[in-house]
């Protein structure tokens, strides 16, 4: 019981610790076990006692009538409440009581919590009776509506005249004591995407899930990072306002034409059903809808992109400084590392797992976010560090911030974690990091956050909000007095958290079988606004022995799929360490993903702008095609390249093309899309990793660094694939700092027959632009002058016809062209 063993259920050196302690969390004096089974078994019985209580339905509508911001619809027995958020938003709340709190309930300095800005005007609306219903709509083209019935009350949601979401013939809006729950009809060809960062596939049709946080697990409805957010194969989407854990959305697992939402009150009778629909053409537009209500996802800094390394749990100052020096002896990039617990005012014996770590509170106390005496010399740590430009992230845990002083930082939710949600308890508590910060730290871990339960000094319960109020009090500071936008890495916080938090499962074991979990809970939440997210590569369990095959598959190939890279567990993963296979192919991939960093920063901006996810399934873009729901593992990094990681022990992959064309990254070898193809994905090579990019992409690339530049990218190289008949354009931004605004390159790529033009606005160096897939050129030319042909082996400008220096043994030529030095402002390149 003492000591962690790799489970699938364990929470890791986390549980661990906590057990260890000799007290597991307890809420105002009542003991709680929280490991995830009990939680979920718990969920799971409140949701069927609110099953077996008594349904009470609205009835008929007695009247229809303005109200407020919207209409109301007062029924039998309760109402309904329809407001319009913009013309493709609809606001539907229902209430057992016709009573509905304002949205002021929430307290200001906490968000609110999911929706960002309750500021913002409902449009005013038209009540119009037309034959056997009522139709509530605001004015403007393409405007969404409610139609509503009387007998009993029904209605449905429309857009341009098509019906996005029914309620069903057997049932609509029901009230139980505490909850309501809402049926709505399903047709048999629909798919679902979304939920937040959880362990289920990506077609969540046929699926149930629990929206509770929890350290991600292998079975149940809950775990991760569940968020009531998800986007339908049919045109819209939907987003419950609720925080309550014991919220649950099933999409036909229970009965095959219905979706239904049982939906609690969380205590706060009648705010438990606030369903926002939203209409869009595309799953990129209902993502922009939804950050416009709940907030943009966090930008981070570009270095956060880079190589992030850490190990639980010996590192102490010394080692730290070495690793990092090895790191540049070896030409290997790294631009940060993570202390674990180590570096915290802890019993020694904890690092090495030994049974000896007595169960006493007193020793529960001591984990605090004080430096211990043992872990070095930390001014010269820091010294080596930014020398090498190395930055640095603290570990913390939900027993960090304990402290036997008169002056402390508060009320306990079980009397070693503050409460969050009290705000003088989050004053304190940044004044408790704010040294930390100015010492050196550039970033914080935030471990167990998930383990709370009961309620908030808010009155809401704290489970799905504690991981989102903790990194909210340290992002905000950081920005207000650092001027630094970094996220917490955290395992826990789905309300709202993506305005915070880099999210990462927890203790995931080592070995190829849990690929897919990793997968499958970094794709699903960046569907929910959790782009900048991540997992410990290779695995947190595995014992010391070096392992050829979950190196290459889940930490090398990783580099290039991830959107944060942070190679973590409890034995050791430095490169040099691995298997010699795993050593080469770990430095190149390492130095492509540096290469390709202004096209990943690019995506990470995007994301924070609009919502779409750095690694988007392939749905994301080709959501017509239903064969694209069935791709779980098949993701776009970008816009243009199609990553497949191996997940199996195979040495090929079956990889679906959607629609169009699509060239190997690694031989340049022509496909066409809309069918299946395998792959040669053979272990110990350069093509373990299948890529693909799509024709007509606009690849921008700079030199690799052993650290990300902190200012903006220079001396770029593009790789263009040029699509016959197709003119690309894209859009590649950049910044120096997060907070700042954006740095923009446009860029065009048009092919016809016998002619093929790029064209660029950049205010930053170009150098070199490759063209692959096109015949031996008669004739190129840099804004309208005509180069010379020279020696591939060439420096200076002109251009060339063979290998390209993007990948090794690549069979096809590549027409290169290097431009005149310095070259700026407006470029245009054509050739014939």
């Amino acid at each position: 019981m003492n000591t962690p063993r790799p489970s699938t259920g364990s929470s890791g050196h986390c549980d661990a610790i906590c057990r260890t302690g000799g007290r597991l969390s307890r809420l105002r004096g009542k003991p709680g076990r929280w490991l995830m089974p009990v939680a979920l078994a718990w969920f799971a019985c409140s949701a069927a006692a609110a099953a077996g209580d008594a349904a009470t339905s609205p009835g008929n509508v007695l009247r229809i009538e303005r109200a407020g911001r919207g209409a109301l619809v007062a029924a039998e027995r309760g109402a309904l409440r329809i407001e319009f958020i913009g013309l493709s938003t609809v606001r539907l709340t229902a209430s057992p009581t016709a009573e509905f709190p304002p949205d002021s309930t929430h307290p200001d300095f906490n968000g609110p919590y999911y929706i960002e800005d309750y500021s913002r005007p409902a449009l005013p609306v038209t009540i119009e009776r037309r034959n056997d219903h009522w139709r509530i709509q605001p004015a403007g083209d393409g405007a969404c509506a409610v139609e509503v019935s009387e007998s009993p009350l029904q209605f449905r949601v429309i857009a341009r005249e098509a019906t996005l979401l029914r309620s069903h013939a057997g049932g609509g809006i029901e009230f139980h004591a505490g909850r309501t729950t809402a049926h709505f009809a399903l047709p048999a060809d629909e798919h679902f995407i979304g939920f937040g960062a959880h362990r289920h596939p990506l077609d969540m049709r046929g699926h149930s899930i629990v929206l509770a946080t929890s350290e991600l697990g292998q079975e149940g409805e809950g775990g991760g990072f569940p968020v009531p957010w998800v986007m339908s194969s049919r045109g819209y989407a939907l987003f419950l306002n609720n925080v309550d854990p014991t919220t649950r959305f099933d999409l036909g697992a229970t009965q095959r034409d219905r979706l239904t939402i049982d939906a609690g009150d969380g205590g706060r009778e009648g705010w438990n059903f606030d369903l926002h629909v939203f209409a869009g053409d595309s799953y990129a537009e209902l993502m922009q809808g939804y950050i416009a209500l709940t907030g943009k996802p966090i930008l981070a800094e570009k270095w956060f992109f880079g190589n992030i390394q850490s190990k639980c749990c010996d590192w102490r100052a010394d080692d730290i400084r070495y690793i990092a020096s090895r790191f540049r002896e070896f030409g290997l990039p790294l631009d940060s590392m993570i202390l674990d617990l180590q570096w915290r005012e802890v019993r020694p014996d904890m690092w090495e797992w030994t049974p000896a770590f007595d169960a006493t509170e007193s020793a529960v106390r001591r984990n605090n976010l004080k430096w211990a005496p043992s872990f070095g010399d930390v001014p010269r740590m820091f010294r080596t560090l930014d020398e090498l430009g190395v930055k640095v992230g603290l570990h913390e845990n939900t027993m960090s911030t304990y402290s036997d002083d008169a002056d402390g930082p508060g009320a306990y939710l079980d009397r070693s974690f503050p409460d969050v949600s009290d705000p003088e308890v989050v004053a304190r508590l940044w004044q408790m990091h704010r040294p930390f910060v100015a010492q050196g730290a550039d970033f914080w871990w935030h471990d167990q956050g998930e383990r709370m339960r009961g309620q908030g000094a808010n009155g809401y319960p704290i489970t799905n909000l504690n991981g989102s109020l903790w990194a909210k009090l340290v992002v905000e500071g950081m920005r207000r007095e650092f001027q630094q936008s970094v996220p917490v890495l955290a395992r826990s916080g789905p309300d709202g958290g993506h305005r915070y938090i880099s999210p990462w499962p927890g203790d995931v074991p080592a070995g190829l079988a849990f690929a897919k979990l990793d997968l499958d809970f970094i794709r699903n939440g960046g569907l929910a606004g959790y782009a900048t997210i991540g997992a410990d590569m290779g695995g947190f369990y595995r014992g010391h022995t070096p392992d050829a095959e979950n190196e290459i598959r889940r930490i090398c190939d990783m580099l290039l799929v991830f959107p944060v890279i942070r190679t973590h567990g409890a034995y050791y993963k430095l490169p040099w360490m691995f298997s010699g296979e795993a050593q080469l192919i770990y430095a190149k991939r390492l130095q492509l993903r540096y290469r390709l960093l202004p096209y990943l920063y690019s995506a990470a901006i995007e994301a924070h702008e609009t919502g779409r996810p750095i690694l988007a399934p392939l749905c994301f873009d080709f959501g017509s095609d239903p064969k694209a729901y069935t791709r779980d593992f098949d993701f776009l990094l970008g816009r243009d390249l199609l990553v497949a990681p191996v997940t199996e022990r195979e040495e090929t992959r079956d990889v679906y093309l959607p629609a169009g064309a699509w060239r190997d990254f690694w031989t340049d070898e022509r496909h066409e899309g809309g069918r299946t193809v395998k792959f040669a994905a053979p272990l110990a090579s350069e093509r373990s990793l299948p890529i693909l990019v799509q024709e007509g992409a606009i690849l921008p690339l700079i030199a690799p660094g052993l650290n990300i530049p902190s200012e903006l990218f220079d001396g770029y190289s593009f790789h263009l694939y040029p699509a016959s008949g197709r003119t690309t354009r894209r859009t590649f931004k950049d910044r120096a700092r997060a907070l700042d605004d954006s740095q923009v390159m446009m860029a065009e790529l048009a092919a016809s027959p016998g002619a093929i033009t790029f064209k660029l606005e950049t205010k930053q160096r170009t150098e070199a632009v490759y063209f692959h897939g096109v015949a031996r050129p008669s004739r190129v030319s840099v804004n309208g002058r005509p180069l010379d042909e020279q020696s591939p082996a060439a420096t200076g400008q002109g251009w060339s016809f063979g290998a390209s220096d993007l990948t090794a043994g690549n069979p096809t030529p590549v027409l290169r062209v290097r431009l005149p030095a310095a070259t700026t402002g407006s470029l245009t390149v054509e050739v014939n």
